[in-house]
C-alpha cells in the first residue's frame, strides 16, 4: 500500500537497501500511502469491513477513504513484550 518516494523529485524508489536507515535517508525520502492502492482495497472490500494498518506521512490525505480511524499508540517496552516469544504452556502449544 506504501512506498518510498523522494521528497526532492517525486519519484518513486523501487528498492532500499534493508540495513539500518540514516536520518539522511528520511530527510531525502518518505513513506507515503498510494491512493490508487487504497482505492483498490475500497473497491475490493466493497460492504466488508477493511483493515489498513500501520502509519505514513502521507496517511492524513486519505482520510476521507475510511469511515473510522483508531490510533494504537505502544511504547518501546510494550512492543517488545508483545513481539517477544511467548513460552510453551505445560501441554507444549504456545
Amino acid at each position: 500500500m506504501a512506498v518510498w518516494v523522494n521528497r526532492n523529485t517525486d519519484q518513486f524508489i523501487q528498492a532500499v537497501d534493508t540495513g539500518r536507515l540514516s536520518q539522511d535517508w528520511f530527510r531525502d525520502n518518505s513513506w507515503v500511502l498510494m491512493r490508487s492502492r487504497v482505492e483498490d482495497l475500497v473497491g475490493a472490500a466493497r460492504t466488508q469491513t477493511a483493515f489498513l494498518c500501520g502509519l505514513v506521512e502521507s496517511d492524513e490525505e486519505l482520510w476521507d477513504r475510511f469511515d473510522v480511524k483508531i490510533c494504537l499508540i505502544l511504547d518501546d517496552t510494550m512492543i517488545r513484550e508483545r513481539l517477544a516469544p511467548s513460552p510453551p504452556s505445560p501441554d507444549g502449544r504456545r
